[in-house]
């Protein structure tokens, strides 16, 4: 390979503000970029990282303030990030939403010309929500703030930089951030499934299950997440005749952010971190497992479970793990077309499907591995991100 080759690459910066260098997506995104023959620069923030040794065109660096996004302070962006802006062919943000959109148009000021691609990773309207819930918990006033909030993202151009092409995880969502930001101009949109690598050989045929009843939480603990209701689920069964049980165990796969879940965790079986599924399926519990998700605490009826694309389910899928999910996850339902036993309407129906897979556990298993060979993993869906990333950037 020439070096007039390497450096006729298009140049990418990747920045991924509140992720670390194991999540997913963020993964996901710079292999398909990687295999279009681009360059990657990768930006984390400095807490994020655990490793000391970074592997090369991999950055940390010092976190940016909210107040400084917001009043568009540049000099607290560091030299080597704003130098490898200034150079690049392709701007690439993974962000929730409005930091993100913040964080991008200051960027912009060091490059204009470059090609803009924002992955999104939250619903609009549940991240106004989200926000305004750190001023007011007053139910009115923050209806009122939250309608004021929404205005002002549609009319002001300071949560709207330029963009060229948004992922995302529904077509929904996407259309939402279009509205809820103002955008009049159509962008570029792509919706991609939060599927996982899928382990190819789920052993179980020849494995004993203990019988004792374990749920199971893949994922981060912290205040919206709903880790609180499902220790609360864990209690009910307990106490309900229903399943007849001692003791139930809780297994966490995930970080814990915000002291205030310190408390939930005192008597649970706790893991840590995870780098992918496959290290779940080599650790955790050969018990009866059930997976539990019963969406994400929206209380100003946001519609964000009606959107969403769990992560945490789909690796409940790919492990093999039979699961309980709550009914108002309508377009994950449909999509991967989850039978009944597996959802729940309210929790006297939850205790009666948590017995009814108790009793048939090995029966909801085999039904799991049915579903799982129809998702689009992610070999499938990284195709498609290739396939629009090509086409946007002119790759092809």
């Amino acid at each position: 390979m020439t070096s007039e080759y390497i450096e006729n690459k298009l140049k990418v910066v990747m920045i991924a503000p509140g992720h670390d260098h194991l999540d997913q997506r963020v993964r996901r995104s710079v292999q398909v970029l990687r295999e279009l023959n681009f360059s990657v620069d990768l930006f984390f923030e400095n807490h994020r990282v655990e490793d000391k040794i970074l592997d090369s065109n991999v950055y940390a660096y010092d976190a940016i303030g909210i107040l400084s996004v917001i009043f568009g302070f540049r000099a607290t962006f560091s030299s080597e990030m704003k130098s490898k802006v200034s150079e690049a062919d392709i701007i690439y943000i993974h962000d929730s939403g409005l930091y993100g959109l913040r964080l991008l148009r200051i960027l912009l000021k060091f490059n204009t010309k470059a090609i803009v691609i924002f992955d999104y990773h939250d619903w609009a309207a549940w991240e106004v929500v989200h926000h305004s819930r750190k001023l007011s918990s007053n139910k009115y006033f923050l209806s009122i703030l939250t309608y004021l909030a929404e205005k002002v993202l549609q009319k002001t151009y300071l949560f709207r930089p330029k963009i060229d092409a948004l992922i995302g995880i529904t077509n929904s969502q996407l259309e939402c951030f279009e509205k809820t930001f103002g955008y009049k101009r159509e962008i570029a949109k792509c919706a991609v499934a939060n599927t996982r690598p899928k382990i190819i050989e789920l052993q179980y045929e020849s494995e004993e299950i203990d019988p004792t009843l374990n749920l199971i939480w893949i994922g981060n603990v912290g205040l919206g997440r709903g880790f609180e209701e499902v220790v609360s689920m864990r209690d009910s069964i307990l106490k309900s005749n229903l399943v007849q049980f001692n003791e139930i165990n809780l297994t966490v796969f995930g970080k814990v952010w915000g002291k205030q879940t310190f408390s939930s965790l005192d008597d649970l079986d706790f893991r840590g971190s995870f780098k992918n599924d496959t290290e779940i399926y080599q650790k955790m519990p050969r018990t009866r497992l059930v997976g539990i998700f019963q969406g994400w605490d929206d209380t100003h009826d946001t519609k964000i479970n009606e959107i969403a694309s769990p992560n945490k389910v789909y690796s409940y899928l790919n492990l093999g793990i039979p699961f309980l999910i709550n009914n108002k996850l309508t377009d994950f339902i449909q999509v991967a077309n989850v039978p009944d036993c597996f959802v729940y309407r309210d929790s006297g129906d939850f205790l009666e499907k948590i017995a009814y897979l108790n009793k048939n556990y090995l029966e909801s298993r085999e039904l799991v591995l049915e579903l799982r060979n129809n998702v689009s993993w992610d070999a499938d869906e990284s195709q498609r991100i290739k396939t629009f990333l090509a086409d946007v950037t002119g790759a092809r």
